[in-house]
């Protein structure tokens, strides 16, 4: 007698989205299908299919899933980060240690979420949402002029990451850390 199968839909739908970034990486967006993601994951097309409907509906999950999971992360450093709760300099200084942790992650979700963002240009809201949060919270940092700049250079480098995968992670954090010292004043 086989035991019953528990049920995970939290962890089904992440299975999906993890397979559908690596896919993404691996083989190119062009080979993003609902029947590749699915065997991917080790889950039906029709299992597939009620988490996500359409493909549209997949790239949008994954869109939504990478930015939020940037905000919760941010949030867990810096609360009020993106409120304006907290104080703008120690926030942004943990926005970027955010990004150096991403820096240094692997691609194949960046990958897919650009993807994703190809696919429909509609894609973009939850990524300019949290992009003009964050350009709130480095304005408010206490040279708003430096504070633009440091936000635009996170900017390029989420960018990189988004559109290379043969970046090398370490590559950029040391520029990661003169970009923490210009927020702060400090001498390069």
């Amino acid at each position: 007698m086989t035991s019953p199968r528990i049920r995970n839909p939290a962890a089904t739908r992440q299975r999906l989205l993890d397979a559908a970034g690596d896919i993404a990486f691996e083989e190119g967006a062009s080979s993003l299908s609902l029947d590749a993601v699915a065997a991917r994951a080790g889950v039906s097309k029709g299992g597939l299919l009620y988490h996500f409907p359409s493909k549209n509906a997949l790239l949008r999950a994954m869109v939504a899933e990478h930015v939020a999971r940037l905000r919760a992360e941010l949030e867990s450093r810096a609360p009020g980060a993106l409120t304006g709760e907290a104080t703008a300099l120690p926030a942004a200084c943990c926005f970027l240690e955010v990004l150096r942790d991403e820096m240094c992650s692997p691609p194949a979700g960046a990958s897919g979420i650009f993807a994703a963002m190809l696919e429909d240009p509609a894609f973009m809201e939850p990524v300019l949402g949290f992009r003009e949060d964050l350009r709130a919270l480095f304005t408010r940092c206490p040279d708003p002029r430096i504070g633009a700049i440091v936000f635009l250079a996170c900017q390029g480098l989420m960018h990189e990451k988004l559109t290379d995968s043969r970046c090398p992670p370490d590559r950029n954090l040391a520029l990661l850390g003169d970009l923490a010292a210009l927020l702060k004043g400090e001498p390069l």
